[in-house]
């Protein structure tokens, strides 16, 4: 296999959510963290493969040569493979733009609500002056004019 691709990008209002928010299967078992580059952990043992962020899994084998899933186990690490998950990392960078745009048309909702309210905040006020302005007329009260 060629080269690895770079890290996705996540969006910083992403990665920021919690991780209940988060599907399960995109959080690194290492680091808690959404996967930049989901690696399969392969090895002489693997009945069931798991995935983790490739850096971290890179590190957790080069200080302790087990699976973080069997840390009683030692690896024999000339049978350990790590092969990126294509998949997963699509599946990753569909929800994470899906919740951006999300997030975007969340704030934008936010935004036309305030507005809404200034704008009718600004209508009352104009109402009140202009029945203060119609009471002052109708008890002979004229406003000065301003010189």
């Amino acid at each position: 296999m060629g080269p690895w691709p770079a890290p996705l990008a996540i969006p910083e209002q992403v990665d920021d959510l919690p991780n209940a928010h988060v599907p399960r299967g995109f959080v690194c078992p290492i680091t808690q963290a959404i996967m930049r580059q989901p690696a399969l952990l392969l090895h002489d043992a693997t009945v069931t493969p798991s995935t983790y962020d490739r850096e971290a899994i890179s590190q957790w084998l080069s200080e302790h040569s087990t699976d973080p899933k069997a840390p009683g186990s030692k690896l024999n690490m000339k049978s350990v493979k790590l092969l990126y998950n294509g998949d997963l990392a699509r599946a990753i960078e569909d929800w994470a733009a899906a919740q951006a745009a999300s997030h975007r048309t969340s704030q934008q909702g936010q935004l036309e609500q305030r507005l809404a309210a200034i704008r009718m905040r600004a209508q009352a006020t104009l109402y009140q002056q202009q029945q203060q302005q119609q009471q002052q007329q109708q008890q002979g009260i004229v406003p000065q004019q301003e010189q």
